[in-house]
């Protein structure tokens, strides 16, 4: 009985490593969502981003490049500058520097973002109107709410 236990973990054990996928590039997430609910041209349902908006502790600017790229520019109060980008990467949009959030949902008026790194908060982007919409950051304990303003002109 003890051989035929150790002949069953065995072949289980080969089983799974024969299995097991090669590890992802560096570059891409550790933990991809698997299922999405929009296709690449989803990505203009985002339009009404397009602009400058600003919230209590930065601003951002919204730039959209051909059909399917957005870049988000951060100018923060002291001065600083970061720039994110959504990109289209096997199947689903990624955002944040080095592909932190995956998006999982694209509808007419939000957006979602789930983290594939561990340390994160899903997010979503709400619209409420074209002056002002809600990012949420959902944490285990709270949501918190960031209310973004429409700025009429484009910050450099």
């Amino acid at each position: 009985m003890h051989r035929s236990f150790f002949t069953l973990f065995l072949l289980l054990f080969l089983f799974a490593c024969q299995n097991t996928p090669l590890a992802p590039d560096e570059t891409l997430p550790e933990n991809p969502v698997s299922e999405v609910h929009y296709e690449p041209a989803d990505v203009q349902k985002m339009r009404w981003l397009a602009g400058a908006w600003k919230s209590p502790t930065n601003s951002q600017n919204f730039l959209f490049h051909g059909g399917n790229s957005l870049e988000i520019m951060l100018l923060k109060k002291n001065g600083g500058t970061e720039n994110f980008y959504l990109i289209w990467n096997d199947g689903r949009y990624y955002y944040g520097a080095n592909r932190q959030w995956v998006v999982t949902w694209i509808g007419e008026k939000d957006v979602r973002l789930d983290p594939v790194k561990p340390g994160l908060s899903p997010m979503t982007w709400t619209r409420l109107n074209d002056e002002r919409w809600h990012l949420v950051r959902h944490t285990p304990h709270k949501d918190e709410t960031v209310i973004m303003e429409r700025i009429n002109e484009m910050q450099p």
